[in-house]
């Protein structure tokens, strides 16, 4: 890289190859978060931290060493005996549950958990010089790089026996090929880099047994790189690369470019940072009334228990109220089949078939429901203009199904163009609206669901911070949900406790869960009723949404425990981020350490909660179903106009 040889040519010249942070302003307080990922490395660990430690101590670096460690032999009382000694240390160990996606994983936990404005990521085998190190740090600090690279010299690869420079080589170039990104780096797998904080603000991280260093730079927000050669060695505990280990490469590559250049949520997210919403910014209630005759059709309505069925009859309620009729068709009169999250319906055909929807004049349709959504939008567009009534269709989130993630990307982009077959697209968050908008010429609004005002009890405590902090969670338990990763983010915590309410496929796994850990400090009281919940949610702190895919759509549940006064905790996913905004609390999808810093930091400042909880209940008066009947009033006039 070119910076990367001008900031060396500049020390050479004054002579401080030796001394790497000797011309650096001793005023300045450097401060670096240290990231290192450890598992079974007891042998090793304690020469690492000692090593480690020496050096900052002799550069005079302001650091805190987040090790995060995956171990089941001695290397968490090795790093724990460090710390008793006074060393700036922090362990985290992940228990065998919690060890979502592997050594990246961990990674992945420790650059979640560190605040400094610099973070450096570290092998805890040691294989880059400290030198080398603080020569990351250095141009951090002085130079223009958002991202600093430590690269393996090719002695050092040679080092390391053929094969695993031959693997090393093929991947290197390989994801060179498929990222343009990569390519202004030699070595885009190195284990060792260091980068500023807003290089990944609002990027989530999905490495799960993946080099973090290619998601960091597909996924990041950057302008320029450093980087800088070393003559690498080996400690005792380091790993060697196998085939199965190049295989897995390979289809996280392919991953990571389905869900960078395919996916169409995935492509927004990383053209620019996120902007504050304002939930008051929906459709211009509609002046000229015209009542009209609706069928709404989604997938599950009253008397099923669900946030979707609790939401599509509410809509209707308050779109009655204003004159419409309106009646329901769901896939609950239809065939059904489930595989695993995967649900078809032959809904939408019988729909076409029985010419069930021609004596409306709108059709509501809420999706997407493979196998339903689009044969439904195919129909719309395959009839006759003069004769048809007139498709809204509602977008509420994009398939995320396990074990279907390629299936999932390709159904999203073929789903987001069928949307546009309807007479107009609504999204109930701008993150869908920005999507399925950008390239679409059909009207576009963006319509938030409602929540009806507080009709509970008066909050019933304040958190002081004398009592553990009380977390509350109501919903499904089902596989989407990340019941478990909040279970185990709550299990054993002196400064937390967790009632979980509601039912589903996996209440007893969870319960199963609870003993294992021997959580008495969490509570799952199955299905309570409605004047039981608003005590609920009246008696405890925190709402927690910590949902692990996009089939979280918007999280109702989140609205009604902040009209409550709850302070929202939930997954950084589209729809459920914008609902609460800057006065909720956003944590990693699918990481169960970063949920649990979230909770404990909010645990430790009281005076925090406090503020938090004024504000959520400020945002969720902003929330009304009547405004939403209203904006959806709207719509269907424009578009009875636009077909008469």
């Amino acid at each position: 890289m070119e910076l990367c040889a001008d900031v060396a040519s500049h020390r050479r010249e004054r002579g401080e190859m030796n001394n790497p942070m000797a011309h650096l302003p001793l005023h300045i307080d450097y401060e670096v978060s240290v990231v290192c990922a450890t598992r079974n490395l007891a042998g090793a660990a304690a020469l690492f931290v000692k090593r480690l430690t020496r050096v900052i101590e002799e550069y005079g670096l302001s650091c805190c060493m987040i090790v995060v460690d995956d171990s089941d032999d001695e290397t968490p009382e090795v790093i724990a005996a460090a710390i008793d000694r006074g060393l700036p240390l922090r362990l985290i160990h992940r228990r065998p549950l919690e060890r979502v996606g592997g050594h990246s994983g961990a990674v992945v936990e420790g650059i979640g958990v560190a605040k400094s404005p610099i973070v450096l990521v570290v092998d805890a085998t040691l294989t880059v010089p400290p030198e080398t190190l603080i020569d990351l740090i250095d141009s951090l600090v002085t130079g223009r790089p958002d991202i600093a690279i430590a690269s393996a010299s090719r002695r050092s690869w040679a080092s390391r026996g053929r094969w695993h420079s031959f693997v090393l080589g093929m991947t290197t170039a390989i994801s060179k090929l498929m990222f343009s990104e990569t390519r202004r780096v030699k070595d885009p797998s190195s284990d060792v880099f260091a980068f500023r904080r807003e290089v990944l603000e609002g990027v989530v991280l999905k490495p799960e047994r993946f080099r973090v260093l290619i998601e960091v730079i597909v996924r990041g927000r950057w302008r320029s790189i450093a980087e800088f050669e070393y003559d690498g060695f080996k400690m005792l505990g380091a790993s060697q690369t196998t085939a199965r280990d190049a295989l897995l490469f390979l289809s996280r590559l392919a991953r990571l470019w389905l869900e960078t250049r395919v996916d169409p949520l995935g492509r927004a997210e990383a053209s620019g940072p996120r902007r504050r919403w304002d939930p008051e910014v929906v459709a211009d209630c509609n002046q000229d009334f015209r009542p009209a005759r609706v069928l709404v059709v989604a997938s599950e309505v009253p008397p099923v228990t669900s946030g979707v069925a609790r939401s599509v009859a509410r809509l209707g309620d308050e779109l009655q109220s204003l004159g419409h009729h309106v009646a329901y068709r769901s896939s609950l009169e239809a065939w059904r089949g489930n595989i695993g999250e995967f649900r078809a319906t032959n809904l939408g055909f019988k729909l076409l078939r029985d010419r069930a929807v021609d004596p409306y004049d709108v059709i509501l349709l809420h999706g997407p429901v493979p196998t339903m959504s689009e044969v439904v939008l195919l129909g719309h567009m395959l009839r006759r203009r003069r004769t048809r009534p007139a498709l809204v269709y509602t977008h509420h989130f994009d398939i995320e199904i396990a074990n279907f993630g390629v299936m999932s990307i390709l159904y999203n982009v073929v789903n987001h163009r069928l949307a546009n077959l309807a007479d107009h697209v609504v999204t109930t968050s701008p993150s869908y609206g920005e999507v399925i908008g950008r390239k679409s010429r059909t009207p576009l609004t963006v319509i938030p669901w409602g929540v009806d005002p507080a009709v509970g009890p008066p909050r019933s405590t304040v958190y002081d911070g004398t009592r553990r902090l009380r977390v509350l969670f109501v919903g499904q338990q089902r596989p989407y949900k990340g019941v478990a990763n909040l279970i185990m983010a709550v299990a054993g915590s002196p400064q937390l406790e967790l009632t979980v309410v509601g039912s589903g496929p996996l209440e007893s796994s969870h319960r199963q869960l609870v003993s294992n850990l021997a959580a008495t400090n969490v509570s799952l009281l199955g299905r309570v009723s409605d004047d039981d919940l608003l005590k609920m949610m009246a008696s405890h702190d925190v709402i927690a949404l910590p949902s692990v895919s996009r089939l979280e759509a918007f999280g109702l549940v989140l609205l009604e425990g902040m009209a409550a006064g709850c302070v929202p905790v939930a997954a950084d996913l589209p729809g459920v981020r914008d609902v609460i905004g800057e006065e909720g609390v956003l944590v990693a999808p699918r990481r169960v350490i970063s949920l649990r810093e979230g909770l404990e930091d909010l645990a430790r400042c009281p005076a925090e909660v406090q503020r938090r909880s004024l504000a959520a209940v400020e945002r969720a008066d902003r929330f009304r179903w009547e405004t939403t009947a209203q904006a959806y009033d709207a719509v269907f006039s424009a578009v009875g106009a636009q077909n008469r």
